[in-house]
């Protein structure tokens, strides 16, 4: 199965650019929900949550925008 999706790839190599725009959009929403978790058991400051969730919510937005 691995051989096909690179093959898969190869010939379509937008389908790729795509799937890893999704995968780094799926990573960036993991990482702001870990910044709300870290918030919610009080390891991290609402200052700190706020400053990194906006970070990231900015690199969402750029990658919505761009694609």
């Amino acid at each position: 199965m691995h051989n096909e999706i690179e093959e898969l790839f190869r010939n379509y190599p937008e389908l790729k650019e795509k799937q890893k725009m999704a995968l780094l959009k799926l990573s960036l929403y993991a990482q702001h929900e870990a910044i709300s978790h870290l918030l919610r058991e009080e390891i991290i400051s609402n200052e700190v949550a706020e400053k990194e969730q906006d970070i990231i919510t900015n690199k969402i937005v750029e990658l919505e925008d761009g694609h």
